[in-house]
C-alpha cells in the first residue's frame, strides 16, 4: 500500500563502473518487488580517491541516495574524507568492501592463502573507516579468496588484465554476489527505518515545538534532515526557513 522508494547510488572508478551492480540491482527487486528503486552508477573510470574527492561535490552529496554502495581505489586519507562528508551531509545508508585481488596478489596458492591469515593493510583500513563511520561492511577480498581456493579459478579466468574482470567470465557472478548475499532485511526490524536510532518523531504538539501567535512554529534540533509530514487534511502554503535562511541558501 505504500511502497518504499529507494535511491541506491554506486559510486567509484572502474571497477564498479563495469556493470555488475545490475545483478545486485536484480535480486533486490526479487526480494522486495513492492519497492520502488531508483538506481545510478556514476563511477568514473581511472579516478582514485582523490580525484573522486572532487567529483564527488557534483556527483555524490547532491544526488543524497538511501543507500551508497562505494569502493575507490588511491589514498585511504582521501577515501575517508569522502565517506566523513557523505555522512555530515546525507542520511545515507553507506555499503563499503574490500577489493578483489589484483593479478600479482594471487601468483600462487600460497600467496592467496597468506592473504587469509594476514589481511592487507588497504583492507585492515577499510574495516576501520566503516566501524569508524558506521557503515555496513562486506569482506569481499577474503570471499575472493576462498572462492579462488575452493574453486581453482585462476586470474586468467577471472580478469582480463591485471585488476578488471572479465566481462564474459564467472567474475561478476562472484563479485555481485558476495556484496548482495549480505543485503538482507534484519528479522528484528519489523520494517521500522527507526530501527537505526538516527530518526526521530515529534508531533506537533511536544514540547520542542514552539508555536507562535502568527501560526508560525519552530524546531530546534542537531542533524541534517528533517522532513514535514502531513496529515493529509486541509490546505495552504507553508514558508520554511533554516537558521533563519530559506534552504535553498545552504549548498
Amino acid at each position: 500500500a505504500n511502497p518504499a522508494h529507494v535511491r541506491m547510488l554506486f559510486y567509484g572508478q572502474s571497477i564498479v563502473e563495469q556493470g555488475w551492480h545490475t545483478n545486485i540491482v536484480r535480486q533486490l527487486k526479487e526480494r522486495y518487488p513492492t519497492a520502488i528503486l531508483e538506481v545510478e552508477n556514476r563511477a568514473i573510470g581511472g579516478f582514485t580517491s582523490p580525484d573522486l574527492i572532487r567529483t564527488a561535490e557534483s556527483d555524490l552529496y547532491p544526488y543524497y541516495p538511501d543507500i551508497l554502495f562505494f569502493h575507490v581505489y588511491g589514498s585511504t586519507e582521501k577515501y575517508e574524507a569522502i565517506i566523513r562528508k557523505v555522512r555530515e551531509t546525507t542520511t545515507a545508508e553507506i555499503v563499503l568492501w574490500t577489493s578483489h585481488l589484483e593479478k600479482k596478489e594471487a601468483e600462487s596458492r600460497e600467496s592467496i592463502e597468506q592473504l587469509l591469515v594476514e589481511p592487507d593493510e588497504r583492507s585492515k583500513a577499510i574495516k576501520d573507516i566503516a566501524a569508524r563511520y558506521g557503515c555496513f561492511f562486506v569482506d569481499l577480498r577474503k570471499k575472493w579468496c576462498r572462492m579462488m581456493l575452493d574453486t581453482g579459478n585462476t586470474c586468467d579466468v577471472l580478469l582480463r588484465d591485471v585488476i578488471h574482470m572479465r566481462p564474459d567470465g564467472p567474475a561478476f557472478g562472484y563479485y555481485s554476489n558476495f556484496i548482495a548475499e549480505e543485503l538482507v532485511r534484519i528479522p528484528e526490524a519489523n520494517g521500522d527505518p527507526k530501527f537505526s536510532g538516527t530518526i526521530t518523531e515529534i508531533p506537533v504538539t511536544d514540547s520542542r515545538v514552539k508555536s507562535a501567535a502568527d501560526g508560525s512554529l519552530r524546531l530546534e534540533f542537531e542533524g541534517n534532515r528533517v522532513v514535514a509530514v502531513s496529515d493529509g487534511t486541509g490546505t495552504g502554503v507553508a514558508r520554511v526557513l533554516l537558521d533563519g535562511k530559506p534552504p535553498t541558501d545552504f549548498p
